[in-house]
């Protein structure tokens, strides 16, 4: 490696770090003041592109001095590399709920890059980059993720020119051999590093971290920056503050609608378990109709068997009074004629 020779405004300094590279403005200085080395080191390592390869680094939204202590100078840092592509990195210390939502949103601006009556194949590829020193999905954590559009059944990429990337710092420990082969566990150790001595044994490694470094030690000395650093340090500590309160105030309404919600589903509860109830019983109630329903089908069987037995003797009995009428007749007719022979029989004996 070889010898690296500080500024003695670097080897002056000792103890801890007042203003970090953590600290927006400090950040952001440092990407300004040397885009074609600090800038263009971190894009190198963060995108996977050789430093000889990005030949051109065009900040396009500088800070600017007039607005160097307000709101406005605490900004993302948005680059356009080679002039064709547009990258947008945003540096984020304090928990913010709405973070998915807020970067989707500066990808969006970035993509929409082209200018009214281009065509669409105007449009140069955007990508968005997050240094966050917090986990998005805690229960998922990553140190470098990359995110794009994909095909949920079939993992297709739809296109390579909208992407999403997070650099989660408190997460170094899960770097694979791919983030330590972009030094971008070198980079977090930067980042994160809290005294003068680690800053010069880092800074050593590499001209682009011994540029961040010379910028870090200005902008912890002179006037103007120091202010920006401690103006910056305010707004955080305010919006940590604020946003706080307001999260506070946010969980509690959402703990009441919480409390509303668990008793609406006890209630479902138990309104689920006596439909349960009464369900079993209909069940029961169906099933005893079921068999009485059979009993009456095998009554309603018998009855007709019955009623087939009694028309077969019923026209039996007509056989049989019609054969005892016409025996009837016979018998009438047979007394009559021996009416006639007795009355014959009188006469031949007078």
């Amino acid at each position: 490696m070889p010898e690296v020779h500080f500024t003695q405004q670097l080897e002056s300094l000792k103890g801890p770090i007042q203003f970090t590279l953590l600290n927006d403005a400090v950040f952001h200085i440092a990407m300004n003041r040397s885009p074609m080395i600090s800038l263009r080191g971190l894009l190198s390592d963060l995108m996977e592109i050789p430093f000889d390869e990005i030949t051109n680094v065009e900040i396009l939204n500088p800070i600017m001095q007039e607005n160097a202590l307000t709101k406005e100078s605490i900004l993302d840092v948005r680059v356009e590399i080679n002039r064709a592509q547009i990258i947008n990195i945003e540096l984020q210390t304090w928990q913010d709920k709405d973070w998915i939502n807020r970067s989707l949103y500066y990808l969006c601006q970035i993509y929409s890059n082209i200018n009214q009556g281009e065509g669409y194949d105007k449009i140069k590829p955007a990508m968005h980059i997050s240094i966050m020193t917090y986990s998005i999905f805690p229960k998922k954590p990553e140190f470098y993720a990359r995110y794009r559009l994909l095909n949920v059944e079939n993992g297709n990429l739809y296109t390579p020119n909208f992407a999403l990337n997070v650099l989660d710092l408190s997460q170094e420990s899960l770097a694979t051999q791919r983030d330590r082969d972009n030094h971008l566990n070198f980079w977090a150790k930067l980042f994160k590093c809290s005294t003068w001595e680690e800053m010069r044994t880092l800074a050593a490694m590499s001209p682009v971290y011994k540029e961040v470094a010379e910028s870090m030690a200005t902008s912890n000395i002179e006037p103007a920056e120091v202010s920006m650093a401690r103006y910056h340090d305010r707004y955080v500590s305010g919006m940590r503050g604020s946003y706080a309160a307001g999260w506070d105030a946010r969980q509690e309404e959402v703990n009441a609608i919480t409390d509303k919600l668990d008793t609406a589903e006890k209630k479902l509860d138990v309104t689920e378990k006596k439909l349960d109830v009464t369900e079993k019983k209909l069940d029961a109630t169906e099933k005893k109709l079921d068999a009485t329903e059979k009993k009456l089908d095998a009554t309603e069987k018998k009855l007709d068997v019955t009623e087939k037995k009694l028309d077969a003797t019923e026209k039996k009995l007509d056989a049989t009074e019609k054969k005892l009428d016409a025996t009837a007749k016979e018998l009438a007719a047979f007394a009559g004629q021996v009416k006639e022979l007795q009355k014959q029989l009188g006469e031949l004996k007078k």
